[in-house]
């Protein structure tokens, strides 16, 4: 009995540290893209952002809710989308956009939006680090 419950309450405490090691992981990833970030960009980029943030906020709150069946071909075809876009860790985004109701075409236009604008080297804004930064 006394094993059984050992493993009953080791089992939350080990998801409880993997959700605080992903959180953290989490965090610093964000915390070095946002320097960078603010390396790169301008005040007009930032409206610009803060601009298809606002876009996409009402866009989500416009849609009803899918089915199981409909969020899971959404993200095949934000998927297919993603990687004929060049877009890095397609598999790991497109569940993210399906679940907020987002559509291929909400893509392109937010993805127009971004290479009319000039933010200097893309790669460096999600490099894994910079400079005096986390």
């Amino acid at each position: 009995m006394a094993a059984g419950l050992a493993h009953e309450l080791n089992n939350p405490a080990a998801a409880a540290r993997r959700s605080s090691s992903y959180l953290r992981e989490t965090v610093e990833r964000l915390e070095r893209l946002t320097c960078n970030l603010s390396r790169e960009f301008s005040p007009e980029n930032w409206q610009h952002l803060l601009a298809a943030e606002t876009m996409v906020r009402k866009h989500c709150e416009s849609i009803p809710p899918m089915s199981s069946i409909e969020r899971s071909d959404r993200e095949e075809k934000l998927a297919s989308w993603l990687e004929r876009n060049q877009i890095a860790d397609a598999w790991k985004l497109a569940p993210t956009f399906a679940s907020a109701g987002l559509d291929s075409d909400t893509l392109q236009k937010l993805l127009d939006q971004w290479t009319r604008l000039d933010f200097g080297d893309r790669n460096s804004l999600v490099a894994p680090a910079c400079p005096g930064c986390p």
